[in-house]
């Protein structure tokens, strides 16, 4: 599977124009979007271009650590592109309120919402108990999440 870091809003754009149905996520500085929290960055994988993309919107880096190691995509540009395309895109999410939540917080409207989570609940209702994080869950169903940070 390959995975890049877009830095540039206009090759996000035509990403979105051609993935279809996607997965999407929302990294943050935190889990309370009304107490200030934002988000940071979007991951997004399509099944159809088998990619995974990273737009980074706000890092931050400290001192000489990772700085410079990779720049945020244009901020306003970025969200514009997020503003225009969502809201007519089918998207997954684990946890959609979270998501959905910390994207409303820059206007980023979402209409075809479909929460992952919410169907692992219903599908097994009174047969797990466990953890419903994510890594957890794909463990005890047999399968691998991949998360190692090679980026092509």
């Amino acid at each position: 599977m390959k995975r890049t870091i877009i830095r540039d809003p206009n090759v996000v754009d035509r990403w979105i124009e051609a993935a279809g149905p996607i997965t999407l996520d929302s990294e943050t500085t935190g889990l309370h979007p009304f107490a200030g929290d934002r988000m940071i960055g979007v991951p997004m994988h399509s099944p159809k271009l088998e990619e995974s993309i990273y737009v980074p919107l706000r890092h931050e880096w400290f001192g000489d650590l990772l700085s410079g190691a990779f720049e945020n995509a244009p901020l306003d540009r970025a969200l514009e592109v997020f503003r225009d395309r969502l809201p007519s895109l089918r998207c997954a999410y684990w946890n959609a309120p979270f998501d959905v939540n910390m994207l409303s917080r820059d206007v980023i409207e979402t209409r075809s919402v479909r929460d992952v989570l919410l169907h692992a609940r219903i599908v097994t209702a009174g047969e797990y108990s466990k953890s419903y994080h994510l890594k957890s869950f794909a463990a005890d169903l047999g399968a691998k999440i991949d998360d190692s940070d090679k980026l092509d």
